[in-house]
């Protein structure tokens, strides 16, 4: 019986299950290894098209699979982890703080952050980290661009902002201004993010997007503007986290985590001053290029991959045009 969702396919033949990703098939068998992702929802996770197709190229007898768990079993699906000897497993919205507490031993990044993205397996016991940092950071090499005593801008005060915000401090950014709505969770995250000053020689602010003339001002002075809000992605393709460009330099560098659309309206925006714009594609891929390494104890083939993972976003994007 043979199923396909345009990417990925698997069929039963005399008991053996192939796992074909792109053109490529992969015999899985009793000696195959299991890795993963947990979230919820997540059928539209790009990890196992990246981490199979990393599998293959390096042809190691593993798959990668997806799973949508709801939040009764959580618990139950981590302990599953060691109960079905896998190598490990990613971890997404909304299981990053109970991943975190569910690990035996945690990175020091993760212990001041307080979330696990990612959880191994070593031998029955679960080491934890987070990898997003680490996929900024190379991000920003990739580009040639270089955080140190840099003024920062970051729209957002998520996970990804947490992971940002704190790696920025490794680097010893100069200011870092991070700006949230001011709802109900404000006060909360506003201690979370100001913490990150006893531990770093960066200067880290917190304000609130109503703030209008702060956050123009400090767009207007930043060397580095970061968007890890979801305004821009998807159905909000065509919106922008700030409302009036002219706050953006010619010298300011714009970075957008969002990698679907690959160009955001707020990315539109800064082309047309000249800024240096970069998308989420390197963040992703190098975050999960950190857990792979974890899990299997080799380098992941990055350049091959991202080909790979661009042909699937502009198939998403061109598909996603089409239905509007």
């Amino acid at each position: 019986m043979l199923m396909d969702n345009g990417t990925r396919r698997f069929f039963d033949l005399f008991g053996t299950v192939f796992l074909i990703v792109g053109k490529e098939s992969q015999m899985i068998t009793g000696y195959t290894k299991m890795a993963g992702v947990i979230a919820t929802p997540i059928k539209h996770s790009l990890s196992p098209l990246i981490h199979n197709s990393a599998y293959q190229f390096a042809k190691l007898d593993a798959v990668y699979l997806a799973f949508d768990v709801e939040t009764k079993n959580c618990q139950p699906a981590f302990e599953a982890i060691t109960a079905l000897n896998m190598m490990g497993v990613n971890i997404s919205m909304p299981y990053k703080t109970q991943a975190y507490q569910f690990a035996d031993e945690v990175s020091e990044v993760s212990r001041r952050l307080g979330v696990c993205n990612t959880l191994i397996n070593r031998e029955g016991l679960i080491y934890g980290t987070t990898t997003d940092g680490y996929g900024f950071s190379q991000s920003l090499k990739d580009e040639k661009v270089d955080a140190e005593l840099k003024k920062v801008v970051i729209l957002g005060a998520g996970g990804a902002s947490k992971a940002v915000a704190y790696q920025l401090g490794l680097e010893n950014a100069a200011e870092i201004h991070i700006f949230k709505r001011n709802n109900e969770t404000f006060a909360v995250e506003k201690n979370h993010f100001l913490a990150f000053n006893q531990y770093f020689k960066s200067n880290y602010y917190f304000h609130s997007f109503s703030d209008q003339h702060i956050l123009q001002e400090k767009i207007s002075n930043c060397d580095i503007l970061i968007n890890a809000t979801n305004v821009g992605m998807a159905e909000a393709s065509k919106l922008s986290p700030i409302k009036d460009a002219n706050c953006l330099q010619e010298r300011t560098i714009v970075f957008d985590l969002i990698y679907n659309p690959l160009e955001t309206k707020l990315m539109c925006q800064a082309r047309e001053k000249n800024c240096h714009v970069i998308n989420g594609v390197g963040m992703l891929l190098h975050q999960a290029a950190a857990s792979y390494e974890l899990m299997t104890g080799e380098k992941m083939a990055i350049e091959h991959v991202k080909q790979i993972l661009l042909t699937e976003l502009k198939r998403r994007e061109t598909y996603e045009n089409i239905i509007k």
